[in-house]
């Protein structure tokens, strides 16, 4: 697979809404994150994530009862759900894709969401692709921002429910996303200088976390 350069950026933005792009160091530069997902495996374990931690939490996850990190949506049908009016708890920073910043009551930052992923993936700066769920945004965004090491918490990939019960995806195997997940997370292993691993069980090919627990740790820039 050949990639083509992504679409160029709109002369005007969206009013007051910065693309993260262009804002990557207001984001941190963390060396460990939590990638959270709502799968049903990361219930019992979302509580042992550190509050100190820097987490990149997805979807329905904003309306779990703690601040995260950032908290990103991205899937067009997003505004339909019933957790999308959920307060956001503050500091956490919101990332949206540019057609539903306007659905939204606040929002930090927009991306581009670009075509999807297949064989001979690889990142390109300026845009997420998609086609891997919303954690393989979220790990893309992570790999920009500079992270090292990233645990995934919840991100199940397959079943048909979320950890709280609620509907997920109309299919109670395996996600058929996971190859293209699969794809990136090797890349991030291979060539992206990203160590990826697992808190909770998921049908993706890493490695469990093994170790301590402890907040994350920044540069000091």
């Amino acid at each position: 697979m050949t990639h083509t350069r992504p679409p160029r950026r709109r002369q005007v933005p969206l009013p007051a809404v910065p693309d993260v792009f262009d804002c990557l160091p207001a984001l941190g530069r963390p060396q460990h994150v939590y990638i959270v997902g709502a799968g049903p495996g990361g219930k019992g374990q979302y509580d042992k994530i550190p509050a100190s931690a820097y987490t990149m939490a997805a979807n329905c996850m904003v309306a779990y009862p703690r601040a995260w990190s950032l908290w990103m949506a991205v899937d067009g049908s997003a505004s339909w759900q019933t957790w999308w009016n959920e307060p956001v708890q503050p500091p956490t920073k919101v990332i949206l894709t540019e057609g539903l910043v306007p659905k939204h009551p606040y929002c930090d930052y927009y991306v581009k969401a670009h075509w999807t992923v297949g064989s001979g993936w690889y990142p390109i700066r300026g845009c997420l692709f998609n086609g891997a769920t919303i954690i393989g945004m979220l790990l893309q965004l992570a790999y920009f921002m500079g992270v090292r090491h990233a645990t995934l918490v919840g991100c199940d990939l397959q079943g048909g429910q979320h950890h709280d019960g609620s509907w997920a995806y109309p299919n109670n195997g395996r996600w058929h996303q996971a190859d293209n997940l699969q794809t990136i997370i090797n890349w991030m292993h291979t060539k992206g200088g990203l160590r990826v691993d697992t808190l909770s069980p998921t049908v993706l090919k890493v490695p469990p976390f093994v170790g301590k627990l402890t907040p994350n740790q920044e540069k000091n820039t």
